[in-house]
Order: C-alpha cells, then sequence, then structure tokens
C-alpha cells in the first residue's frame, strides 16, 4: 500500500498541498531536498497557472524536507496504521476483505514450467514469473526455503546497503531467471519520487526515462548482469519479472541485455508503473515489446501512474479544481509511456488483454473521479482502499493462480 502512495507522490501532494502553510520551516539539520526534486519542465506551463505552480511547489518542498529530516522508521506499518485509523471513514468505501493466502487462492496441480518455445504470452510463463515476483519481496531466508520446493540449482540474492534486499538471480531448471523486488522502505520511497524524465544514456537506455528508477537500476545492473552471466545466460538467455518498482527494473534490465546479445525469453511485470517517454517506449518496443507484458490488477494506481499524455484530462478532474490545469501541463511535459502489452487482471482470475491503453486509463480515471466526492486524490487513497491494496502482491498472487488454474 505504501508503494501505491509514494507512486503518486507528487500528484498526491499537488492535491494535499493546501493543507500546509507558505511558512519557511526551520532546519536546523541543514538538511533540504535535493535540487533536481521537481521537474524542471514545469517551466514551460502558462502565465495563468504560474503563481500556483511556485506557490505549490514551495508547499511540496518544504513537506518533502520535513520527511527528509525526519524519515518513518523502518518498521513503520502503514497499512496497518490506516486499518486503525480512526480518519478512515469505513462507512463509506468498503474494504474487500483481508489480504489472500495461498491456503484461500484457487488450487491446481502446477509444477514449475516456462515454456521457452515461445516469445508471446504464455500462461504458465506469467504464473512463474508472479510466484518468483512474489518470492522475492518476502525476507532473504523465507526466499531461499522456498525456492527450494522448485528445481533451483543456484540462488544469488542482491542487496544494496540501506535499501536491503533488492533482486535475485537463479538457475532454475537449467534457465536462468532475473526477478527484482519491489518498493519497501523509506529509501525506495523517496527514489521513487523522483518523477522527472533524465536522459536514460548513462544506463544504457535510449530516451529519457524516469529519474529514481535509473537510479536504482544504476545501483544494481553490474551485479545483476555478472551474476546472470556468470550462471550461463550468455548460452540460456534469461527471464525477468518484478512487481511495482521491480518491474519497471526488469523493464530497464531486459533492454540492456539484448543491447549485449543476450537472449530475453520473457518479461512479466505486475501493478509496475509508467518507465520513460515516447523515445523510450518505441525504442524498447522495437527490440522487446512482442515479449514485454505488463498485468495491472483490478483497480490497483500504480500502473497507471504517472498517467498518459492522452489521459491527462482525466487525471486532472481528480486533483483539485485550482490544479487541474497543472497537472495537465505536468502530464503532458513529462509524457510517460507504457511497454510491452498490457492487460487486466480480475479477481475471479479472468485476464483480458488491452487493446487501447489510453483509452483503458480514461475509463480507470474517470471511475475514480466519480469515486471522488470530495474531490481530493489524497483523500480517495486513504478511504477508497481497493486503489492502493489492490497493489499487493497477494492478490496479484492469488489473482494469476485462479487465471492458471482456469486454463488446466
Amino acid at each position: 500500500m505504501k508503494n501505491a502512495i509514494i507512486s503518486v507522490s507528487i500528484y498526491a501532494l499537488l492535491s494535499a498541498c493546501s493543507q500546509f502553510s507558505d511558512e519557511q520551516p526551520s532546519h536546523a539539520s541543514g538538511i533540504s531536498a535535493p535540487e533536481n526534486f521537481f521537474p524542471a519542465n514545469i517551466a514551460s506551463a502558462s502565465p495563468e497557472v504560474s503563481h500556483e505552480i511556485s506557490r505549490n511547489i514551495l508547499q511540496q518542498k518544504h513537506l518533502f524536507e520535513h520527511f527528509w529530516k525526519n524519515p518513518l522508521p523502518r518498521d513503520f506499518n502503514l497499512t496497518a496504521a490506516l486499518n486503525s485509523s480512526a480518519t478512515v471513514n469505513s462507512t463509506t468505501h468498503s474494504f474487500i476483505g483481508d489480504l489472500p493466502n495461498e491456503n484461500r487462492c484457487p488450487t491446481a496441480d502446477l509444477s514449475f514450467e516456462m515454456n521457452t518455445r515461445t516469445s508471446g504470452f504464455d500462461p504458465n510463463n506469467a504464473y512463474w514469473a508472479m510466484w518468483l515476483s512474489r518470492t522475492i519481496q518476502m525476507d532473504e531466508s523465507s526466499i531461499l526455503d522456498r525456492m527450494l520446493t522448485i528445481p533451483t540449482e543456484e540462488s544469488h540474492l542482491i542487496t544494496r546497503g540501506i535499501l536491503g534486499l533488492q533482486a535475485g538471480v537463479f538457475r532454475i531448471d537449467g534457465k536462468v531467471f532475473v526477478t527484482f523486488r519491489g518498493t519497501q522502505d523509506i529509501a525506495d520511497y523517496i527514489q521513487n519520487a523522483f518523477i522527472d524524465t533524465v536522459p536514460g544514456e548513462s544506463a544504457g537506455l535510449p530516451g529519457r526515462v524516469h529519474q529514481g528508477f535509473r537510479d536504482n537500476f544504476l545501483a544494481l545492473w553490474q551485479e545483476v548482469y555478472d551474476t546472470a552471466i556468470s550462471m550461463g545466460a550468455a548460452e540460456t538467455g534469461v527471464w525477468l519479472m518484478g512487481h511495482s518498482l521491480g518491474g519497471v527494473l526488469s523493464t530497464f534490465s531486459a533492454y540492456n541485455f539484448v543491447e549485449r546479445n543476450i537472449a530475453v525469453h520473457g518479461v512479466y511485470e505486475f501493478g509496475s508503473p509508467l518507465p520513460g517517454n515516447e523515445l523510450f517506449q518505441k525504442a524498447y518496443n522495437a527490440r522487446l515489446g512482442d515479449r514485454t507484458f505488463i498485468i495491472g490488477y483490478e483497480s490497483d494506481i500504480t500502473p497507471h501512474v504517472p498517467p498518459l499524455p492522452d489521459a491527462a484530462e482525466s487525471f486532472s478532474n481528480v486533483v483539485r479544481p485550482e490544479l487541474k490545469a497543472l497537472a495537465k501541463i505536468l502530464t503532458h511535459n513529462l509524457n510517460y509511456r507504457q511497454v510491452g502489452s498490457w492487460y487486466t487482471l480480475k479477481r475471479d482470475g479472468l485476464l483480458q488483454k488491452v487493446e487501447n491503453l489510453a483509452d483503458f486509463q480514461n475509463r480507470y480515471y474517470n471511475k475514480m473521479r466519480a469515486d471522488n466526492e470530495k474531490n481530493s486524490l489524497p483523500t480517495l487513497l486513504f478511504t477508497n482502499r481497493r486503489y492502493t491494496h489492490d497493489h499487493e502482491t497477494e492478490y496479484y498472487h492469488c489473482g494469476m493462480r485462479g487465471f492458471v488454474t482456469r486454463q488446466h
């Protein structure tokens, strides 16, 4: 749930900023937000919203500096805090229930199998990609124990300082798999908030990409690549997968693998946000568009952010009215696009391909607008919790298990 809220941090802050004073807070520690935290291309805003832009940037900067100096404890559980919060109006918007566990998921006699004979969407490939994406979210001992239940030949977990466990490279049944962890703690959340696009060249990527995701990728890529090669990826090729942030890191890694002539059999992403601009999208799809699959579960907001330019109008309708023009400018100027093929997953395991993501996003934000009685995006995310709870890996895993059960 925390991931979904942070993934829309800039937009949520735009909606929430009227709650904060214009007065500059004191900074005894001398720590301030990085200068490049806010998108540089808002400078092209029209004159009529320039005052609103400057006011809200100042307020966002103050808010960010507060959390930069006073980060949440690493063991802070926002989901638990919200579930016990008296400010949540549970009578207005009902929650769908407790998180599912494997015993409550649809069952099928499933054995590990990845189909390397096709680069197209494959039900078994999709399910086991989700299984691995969920596994990497666990603690290290649980990951290694869980990997013993399938024909794992070699495992390597990658950690990075305060970020902790970030990725796993596995050799399973003679094949190499790279799976990236989604956002876990405050250090990840802060990096996710850097939503401006930057040239991807330093990360071996075309076009412009999300700054925070690029930085996260750069911290991991070399070890991921070296480990995959040591496990035989040059001969076997690789599979890549991940949930949320992990999906975007899979996208960036896939492009770098094919640039080094390493075969990529498939890229499966679950609840992953948009990675880069139109130039990135076109270059990526030319190489890997036919074997990259993004799956969004029910009402999960994360795979819909940042919004597509063609959904700017409907997205702007879910922020405060006085910020509508600014929201549209940011969305058009950032010019985020999705890659590969996009699918929507339902609770009963029904999986459908989305042929026009812009139309789908417009319907999504229009539905959000209908739920958004107070015209405040943060209020909606906190009171109608399906938009954030649907991002949990347990829901994706149960949905995919239901899907593959339908195929048997």
